[in-house]
């Protein structure tokens, strides 16, 4: 069950020292500690139940004018550190490279429990997005965090899984202390990796479920979007598949990409390939070093003018 957390607040422009990956000990389903700060809000049941006073903490404000966010949140330790990259470093904003403008189209594939997608509405008025979350926890959150911050209007949320081609289900491991790394069961041996660079104990208690899994071009129609002006994906391996679900024509209607892109089998290079050859500029690099260090690499692709 989601608690909910609050983050920023505080004097603008003063940063805050970064947070260690996964620097507080893991907990599930963890409650916010309390603080001096504290809202009305829907209890940790299910969505529509009977409000409570909720306890939550607070972080600084962000650079970029984010002047504080409530969430609901599965891992305290994690939401802090995707807070932190998301708002803190607008990693996703590539310095400045990629663009939000007002009324964009935005498709966020892995939103997790929705920070990229809270991201992106604070940066362009009335933008739409379309928020894709295959994982029933995170999905929970999700919801949760759209309707916590009024987004229905413009954020539409689909509990599916992107990928290289549309199955009714397809297996996926959860883990419950790390939800964001949860991942398609057949990446398993690259969580390998990250074990290394993250506490292996935070892999612990791993569980299988079964998720509806599509291809951008399908989500592309039944979502009725002649055009994507940003397209994230954090999809922990499927990456290269996303894109390969889409096809030339819709490719062209992607104006800039931003991903997290496993260096596994040389992963890394060819969506840099399949991108250039597909009419986009890239970039790669840019990201956490400890991140980097575990092959988790960001990609930030685009468009080439004359390629529309």
């Amino acid at each position: 069950m989601p608690g909910l957390l609050q983050t920023g607040g505080g004097s603008m422009g003063v940063k805050t020292p970064t947070p260690k990956l996964w620097e507080a000990p893991a907990t599930i389903c963890t409650q916010p500690t309390p603080h001096s700060v504290s809202h009305t809000v829907p209890s940790c049941g299910a969505v529509g139940s009977e409000a409570a006073e909720v306890q939550v903490d607070t972080f600084p404000e962000t650079d970029h004018g984010q002047a504080g966010l409530a969430v609901y949140q599965l891992i305290e330790a994690e939401t802090n550190f995707l807070y932190w990259e998301i708002f803190m470093e607008a990693c996703y904003g590539c310095n400045g490279w990629i663009e939000l403008n007002d009324g964009d189209v935005v498709v966020d594939c892995g939103a997790n429990i929705g920070l990229f997608t809270l991201w992106a509405t604070a940066q362009a008025d009335l933008a739409t997005v379309v928020a894709v979350e295959p994982m029933g926890p995170q999905f929970d959150c999700l919801q949760r965090n759209v309707e916590l911050h009024m987004l229905q209007a413009t954020v539409r949320v689909r509990q599916l899984a992107v990928g290289g081609q549309s199955q009714e289900s397809s297996t996926f491991v959860f883990f419950p202390r790390m939800p964001s790394s949860s991942h398609r069961a057949v990446y398993a041996a690259e969580k390998e990796g990250q074990r290394e660079a993250m506490s292996a104990h935070r892999f612990d208690g791993a569980t299988s479920t079964v998720c509806q899994t599509t291809t951008l071009s399908q989500l592309m129609a039944d979502e009725g979007l002649d055009r994507i002006d940003l397209l994230k994906v954090d999809v922990e391996g499927d990456e290269l598949a996303v894109l390969e679900g889409l096809t030339e024509s819709d490719t062209r209607r992607v104006h800039q990409i931003v991903m997290e892109a496993h260096a596994t089998d040389g992963r890394v290079e060819r969506i840099v390939h399949l991108l250039e050859a597909r009419g986009f500029e890239v970039r790669v690099g840019g990201g956490d070093p400890r991140m980097e260090r575990a092959g988790c690499f960001n990609v930030a692709a685009r468009r080439r003018p004359s390629s529309s």
